[in-house]
C-alpha cells in the first residue's frame, strides 16, 4: 500500500494511492487491489472542492456472485466550512461498474460536522442510494496524534 500528496501551490493538492490485499481464508482465495487518484483544491478557507477516481478489482475464485469483479467509482464532493467548528459536505458518489450493488452503489450524501472539543468531533451523514436505500449514520470521533484513535459509531 502507498499513498502519495503533490501540492501544487497553495491552494490545490493532487493525490495516488495503491492497495492490495490477497488472503486465502477458510472460503477461500481473495485478491482485491485497488487504484485511486484524486483532486482537492481549497478556495480560500471555507470551501474545498474533491474530485477522486477508484479503480477497484476483485478476485475471488470460489465465490458466489462469480470469478472476478471491477468497479470504477467516482466521487466528487463539495465542503463548505459554515464556521471554525461546523463543515457541511455535499457528496455524490457514483458506481460505473457493472454490479455496482457488489461494491458500492451510486449514492447522494450530506454530512454535518461539528468539532465538540479540541480532538473531538461528531457527525451525521444521510446517504440516498440510487436504489431506493438510505443510511443514516452519526458517530463521535476522537482524533489522536493526527488520526483516529477510536470512532463511535451510534
Amino acid at each position: 500500500m502507498s499513498a502519495e500528496i503533490i501540492k501544487i501551490g497553495s491552494s490545490t493538492d493532487i493525490t495516488a494511492d495503491y492497495y492490495e490485499t490477497y488472503q486465502d481464508a477458510a472460503y477461500g482465495v481473495s485478491d482485491l487491489t485497488s487504484l485511486s487518484g484524486g483532486v482537492t483544491h481549497h478556495f480560500g478557507s471555507r470551501l474545498t472542492a474533491q474530485a477522486h477516481v477508484t479503480n477497484l478489482q476483485s478476485y475471488t475464485p470460489d465465490s458466489v456472485a462469480g470469478d472476478d469483479a471491477a468497479f470504477d467509482i467516482v466521487d466528487r464532493r463539495c465542503k463548505l466550512r459554515c464556521r471554525d467548528a461546523v463543515k457541511i459536505t455535499a457528496q455524490h458518489e457514483q458506481n460505473l461498474g457493472s454490479t455496482p450493488d457488489a461494491a458500492s452503489p451510486t449514492a447522494d450524501a450530506i454530512i454535518a460536522e461539528t468539532k465538540i472539543a479540541k480532538d473531538i468531533s461528531a457527525n451525521i451523514e444521510e446517504r440516498l442510494d440510487e436504489g431506493g436505500g438510505n443510511l443514516y449514520n452519526s458517530r463521535v470521533s476522537h482524533k489522536r496524534n493526527g488520526g483516529n484513535a477510536g470512532i463511535q459509531q451510534i
